[in-house]
Parts: C-alpha cells; structure tokens; sequence
C-alpha cells in the first residue's frame, strides 16, 4: 500500500541483498545460475527499461553482474510501473519490482491485465481480503500465504 511502500521496499532490500549467490549445491547458496546468457540479457533489459522509465534499482549492473557467467545478484525494483518490461514479460531471473498501490480493487485490476495468468500468490491476515483475491484473481493457481 501507498502508506508503507517506502518502508517495505527498504526491509524488501536489506533481506533480497543478503541472499547468498552462487552453485545451488554449496550450503547456504539461495540464488543459482540463469538458464543461459539470453536469459541473462533479458533481465538486464528489463532492468535497464525499468530504470529509464524512472525506477530506483538497488544495484547497479555492474554490481548485479558481478560473479560473471550466468550469475546476477538479486535486484529491487521500486516505484515500478506497469509500462515497464518487467512488469509485462516473464521474467527468470532475480528480479522483485516493487509498485505502491491505492486500493485492493487496483490490485487485482493490474495484476489480471497480463497475458499469462499461470499463476499468483497473495498474503494477507485478513481472511475477508484473501477471499476477495482469491474470488477475482483470474489465474489458473493460487496461492493464499503461501510460498
């Protein structure tokens, strides 16, 4: 919400910084490879696009590309919008944009104009909220705190 945006990208930041990169088999290692180098390039696009369009990214690409090879450091996205890349295309890589919204109503209107619609994840304390989400959200599955 517009009210804690601020707030909730800082504390979204330190946590997504601290996650540790590297080969998934080594202890303690919560971020691996991408795919391939086009996989690579499409998230530093997107980031790239991001940041033109007037978003604050937590890293700089030269930070996030860091360890070489197929390895990107985990970046923040805020004050994204939806005519950014990223909120738009698939996006495999580790990436979390961060949009402040008005009301619930905004919420699930942005997140039902997607082309894709595999699936969406919702986390709330209010059991009137959750059923909301999970009666207008049109997505094939839905996770309610859950992942």
């Amino acid at each position: 919400h517009q009210s804690i945006v601020d707030e909730y990208t800082k504390k979204l930041t330190a946590k997504v910084h601290e996650l540790k990169v590297g080969n998934g088999m080594d202890e303690g290692v919560k971020v691996g490879p991408l795919i391939n180098s086009d996989a690579v390039a499409k998230v530093l696009d997107q980031v790239t696009d991001a940041s033109t369009k007037g978003a604050s990214i937590s890293r700089s690409l030269d930070d996030m590309t860091a360890l070489g090879g197929n390895f990107l450091r985990p970046v923040v996205i805020a004050n994204a919008t939806q005519d950014m890349k990223v909120m738009n295309e698939e996006t495999f890589g580790p990436l979390a944009p961060v949009m402040a919204y008005d009301d619930i109503d905004e919420v699930i209107r942005i997140a039902n104009d997607t082309p894709f619609g595999l699936a969406a994840y919702f986390f709330t304390n209010d059991y009137r909220t959750g059923l909301k989400f999970y009666n207008e959200l049109e997505y094939g599955v839905i996770g309610w705190n859950d992942g």
